[in-house]
This record gives structure tokens, C-alpha cells and sequence, in this order.
């Protein structure tokens, strides 16, 4: 098989693909937490994961500020992920002795942007095609102190990207963190060509989430009061995330939960609920987002926040959802697979050139009676036929010395018929007994076609 029927199978089968996949839904669960590099002490993560949560299929977790060490500027330190990694799968495995444990299945980290899979080892089959990159963004726009780790991979064979960012800090910084957001963007397509800054052309689901920074255009006294009052819906209006996206000037095609239904996940006093008192007085913000988009069915079951968890200045937010994704039946792609290719080579075999010969029988000549005779060829196929007698045996010549052709070849265009001579040549044969033959086969090669054999017979009968 050539390299574009390869191709053209390959297309055939994908459009195909609704002959031998079986729907299945998925539940997913994606956590984002700045940690402000703190490290968790035993039982401080309990709270992270409600009930619920430890009936996921897959969690994802983003963590941000996880190691702001000048060490972890300059090269990775795994030591921090892996007391996490730890302190997170105690969490999730809690009160679940007797099911299956939660196990780490992928993770990358850039300098404090560290993100992590984990899944049951029944599940964990259904990953695949699991691939990672991160994208400096941070100090002179390639420091790692800000910026994206990324994870891509196939839920059975629907293409997933999750991305984990850190943007630019403070209020009056919002165009920086949109041109953060495009070079994040810009990399994940050159890393991944189907990733695309227009999601509506985009066919991988992308989550995307994080530390996103964007704050609230209000005082923060102005804020305290709308919070006092309960009214979330009126200070949400004033979200810098929210405004920038509805005139499209970021994320534009991405999806969000209600975010207002919890409380800004930004800045606390560090082991408390209580809003930033020191010196800075930092104003409330909604700061940690989970957007997502996808042209297949993504439904959002739930998006909180989690306040009891109290060991950094940020308070971690979870989105819970189920994505619908396609398994593939083994028998049953195997047998659209064969059909196809029964299909293409019917297909190929039509439009290969062809010509038939006449007489289609053995060509028998005879020195006395018919020392001469001509063949037709004729094309009987759609496409053009470049037709040659080619040797036997590599090297050699097409004709025995007994046998004058001609011509050799010939182009022929669609039902053109030509005829060619053959013709015995007496004097290189030697006759020495009353009855004599000489036999040959020439073979007729059609360019891009199939070769035809031509037997070919010389007689000489002696007079009575």
C-alpha cells in the first residue's frame, strides 16, 4: 500500500468512526489551589475532596506557587511534588480502604506550576497518547515563576488537554495577562498543531484553569459591602475575567461555571477565612478560575470552592464534570477496516489502466504458412495505458533472435486499439530436424498496471 492510499485509509476510517465506537461518559474532576509554597501537614487536605469526589474516574490537579525557591528557579526540585503528590493521594484514598487506591498516572511541573493526573488502575487503561510541555511566561517573558504546565492525552480516543496557569499579579496588569494567555496559546499549537486560539475550530477539549489573576474593579470596601449583602450576582459584574471576555478580548469560545455562588477565592490570612489584614489590605478577587471548551458534549456538575481548607492565602476551586468521549470496539473496527479496504481496492482496480490483447490465445507462426501475424491491443480501461514489452529476466532482451516486433510500445488513450507485428526471422533459427518449434513468452508491462504474457510459437513442418 502506498503512502497515500495510507492516507486516504486513514481519513476513510476516521469518517467512519461512528461504525465502531461506543459512547461512554466520563467523569472528571479538576482541582486549582495556590499553595503560596506551602507544604501539607498530615490531614490538612481531607477537606479538598468531598464524597463525591472519590467516585472520579480521573482528577486533575493544578497547583500553583507549590515551590518559590531561588533553587526552583534555577532547576527542577522534585522533592515538593513528591510530598504533595503524597499528601494528595492520602487525601483522596481516605475511608477507601477496601476500594481501588487512587494512583499518580501523569505530571509536569514548572518551577511552582505543578500539575498532576491521578486515576484508578481501571481506569488508567482508558489513558493514552499522554504527552506534557510547559510555557515560561514569568520575568522577561521567559522566567518560570509564571507561565502554563500542560498535559495531553486520549481518554479512550478523545484528544484532552488540560493547562495549569499563573498569570501576571495585580489589578492594573489585566492586558498582560491576556498577552500571557496568547503565548500560552501560541506554544501549546506549535507543541500541539490541533490546538487552536480559536476554540470554535479547535477538536481537542481543552480545561483551562489556574491562578488567572484577574481581580475585581471595585474598592475593597466596595467589595466587603456587595459580599455582606449577599449580593454576588452585582459584584461579579465587575470581574475583570468576566468583562474582558464578553468583548472577546481573551478566552473568547471558553466556557465558565457560576463563579459568583462562592466567595472570592483570594487573599485570606494565612489558617483563616479572613480577607487580607495586613499592611497591604490586598482586595477580594475571584483570582482562581476553571474555564473549558470543546466541541463535544462537556457538562458541568459542579463548581465550588472548598473555604475549610486554611493552610494558604488562596482557597482552592474544583469544577466536576462529565465528558463525553468515544471507546472503540476492537472487532468492530477491525471489520470497518476490512470493509474499507475491500471498498478501496475495488476502487484502485477501476481506475488502473488496462488493455486487453487479441487474439487472446497463444500466437503460434509458421516459417512456411504464416510467418507474420498481427496482434491488437486495445485499452479497456478509464484512464490512459502506456504499454512496453519488457524482458523476462532482467538484463536480457524482450524478444528471442527468431522474432522481429514492432513497434515495442505504445501510448494508447481510452478504447484506442494498436496493432503490432510480429514477424519470424528464419535465418537465426536452426532447423535441424523434420518437425521443429521454438517457443517464447513476451510480456507486455502496462505502466502502473499488470504485466500480460504473450506465448509466442515458431513451427517448421518438412514437406511429405
Amino acid at each position: 500500500m502506498d503512502r497515500r492510499m495510507s492516507i486516504d485509509l486513514i481519513s476513510a476510517l476516521q469518517a467512519k468512526s461512528s461504525d465502531y465506537t461506543i459512547p461512554e461518559t466520563v467523569s472528571i474532576q479538576i482541582t486549582s489551589f495556590n499553595v503560596a509554597n506551602a507544604l501539607p501537614q498530615p490531614g490538612q487536605l481531607d477537606a479538598l475532596f468531598d464524597k463525591a469526589a472519590r467516585d472520579v474516574e480521573l482528577h486533575v490537579l493544578g497547583l500553583q506557587e507549590m515551590d518559590t525557591s531561588s533553587e526552583a528557579m534555577l532547576r527542577y526540585t522534585p522533592h515538593r511534588s513528591l510530598a504533595w503528590s503524597s499528601a494528595l493521594l492520602a487525601a483522596l484514598n481516605v475511608n477507601n480502604a477496601t476500594a481501588e487506591q487512587y494512583e499518580q498516572v501523569a505530571q509536569v511541573q514548572l518551577v511552582g506550576l505543578w500539575l498532576v493526573l491521578f486515576a484508578r488502575p481501571s481506569f488508567a487503561s482508558a489513558l493514552s497518547e499522554i504527552e506534557t510541555t510547559t510555557v515560561p511566561t514569568g520575568l522577561l517573558s521567559v522566567g518560570g515563576n509564571k507561565g502554563a504546565s500542560a498535559i495531553r492525552l486520549s481518554i479512550h480516543k478523545t484528544p484532552v488537554l488540560f493547562v495549569n496557569v499563573h498569570l501576571a499579579a495585580f489589578a492594573e496588569a489585566k492586558e498582560r495577562r491576556h498577552q500571557d494567555t496568547l503565548a500560552i496559546m501560541r506554544a501549546l499549537s506549535q507543541r500541539w498543531p490541533s490546538t487552536h486560539q480559536d476554540a470554535s475550530i479547535d477538536t481537542v477539549t481543552t480545561f483551562y484553569f489556574g491562578d488567572l489573576n484577574y481581580r475585581i474593579d471595585l474598592p475593597r470596601e466596595e467589595i466587603e459591602r456587595l459580599l455582606a449583602a449577599g449580593d454576588n450576582v452585582l459584584l461579579a459584574g465587575f470581574d475583570q475575567l468576566s468583562i474582558e471576555r464578553r468583548a472577546q478580548r481573551t478566552l473568547d469560545g471558553y466556557e465558565e461555571g457560576e463563579f459568583h455562588r462562592f466567595r472570592p477565592t483570594y487573599k485570606y490570612d494565612i489558617a483563616s477565612n479572613d480577607f487580607d489584614s495586613s499592611l497591604k489590605q490586598r482586595a477580594p478577587a475571584w483570582t482562581d478560575r476553571i474555564l473549558w471548551q470543546s466541541a463535544r458534549d462537556v457538562q458541568l456538575i459542579s463548581y465550588a470552592s472548598r473555604s475549610d481548607v486554611i493552610l494558604s492565602d488562596h482557597k482552592p476551586v474544583f469544577a466536576r464534570f462529565q465528558l463525553s468521549t468515544e471507546r472503540e470496539d476492537p472487532t468492530k473496527r477491525r471489520a470497518t477496516l476490512d470493509a474499507l479496504l475491500v471498498e478501496m481496492n475495488k476502487l484502485d482496480n477501476k481506475i488502473l489502466p488496462d488493455v486487453s490483447i487479441l487474439p487472446s490465445q497463444e500466437v503460434e507462426l509458421d516459417v512456411r504458412t504464416k510467418p507474420r501475424m498481427r496482434i491488437a491491443i486495445q485499452n479497456t480501461s478509464p484512464a490512459r495505458a502506456n504499454v512496453a514489452f519488457k524482458p523476462v529476466i532482467e538484463g536480457e532482451t524482450p524478444f528471442p533472435d527468431w522474432l522481429k516486433v514492432h513497434p515495442t510500445s505504445a501510448t494508447l488513450e481510452v478504447e484506442e486499439r494498436a496493432e503490432v507485428e510480429l514477424a519470424l526471422d528464419e535465418s537465426t533459427l536452426d532447423w535441424t530436424g523434420l518437425d521443429i518449434q521454438s517457443e517464447a513468452v513476451l510480456v507486455l508491462s502496462i505502466e502502473g498496471g499488470r504485466d500480460i504474457f504473450v506465448p509466442v510459437v515458431a513451427k517448421r513442418r518438412q514437406r511429405a
